[in-house]
């Protein structure tokens, strides 16, 4: 179980009966995390997003890149002509879904998903990037290293 899971066990549902019952307390938040759920399930298995579903996600228009932990990607190293790729595309003006971050406790942000966007925006000289951003209580959780292992496009080109 991850850090995130013991430090708020009273918050955060564990069954999925709880997880039904916490979507109607909080409706609300309840279309934009499955908005980001969603999303996320397009490319990791349901196994490993869960807890996606139990955060409060905003959609921020500006985060710095320089609060950005832009470290290698876990599970694999990004690929150079991919980042160049989309640079390039964000430089002529191309649409970029938002990237998924967690704000860690020192207020520094991780990556969840987006690592080559992310980067490419950094290559494409912006100072910012569009993201989905949930405050989390912990710096180790499942958008540390799980995800990654198990992304289901890893290899597509």
């Amino acid at each position: 179980m991850y850090g995130l899971a013991k430090t708020a066990a009273t918050k955060i549902p564990k069954s999925p009966g709880e997880v039904k019952d916490f979507k109607k307390r909080n409706t609300d938040n309840g279309k934009v995390n499955a908005l980001v759920y969603n999303y996320l399930k397009k490319n990791y298995p349901e196994s490993c997003i869960q807890w996606a579903r139990m955060i409060n996600w905003k959609l921020q228009e500006s985060v710095p890149l320089d609060k950005v932990k832009m470290a290698r990607r876990p599970g694999g190293a990004r690929e150079q002509d991919k980042v160049k790729r989309i640079a390039q595309a964000i430089k002529n003006g191309e649409h970029m879904e938002p990237v998924v971050l967690v704000r860690l406790p020192d207020g520094s942000y991780k990556i969840a998903d987006g690592y080559h966007r992310t980067l490419g925006f950094k290559y494409a000289d912006k100072k910012a990037v569009k993201a989905w951003v949930a405050n989390v209580p912990v710096v180790d959780g499942p958008w540390n290293h799980e995800m990654h292992k198990l992304k289901l496009n890893v290899g597509k080109k």
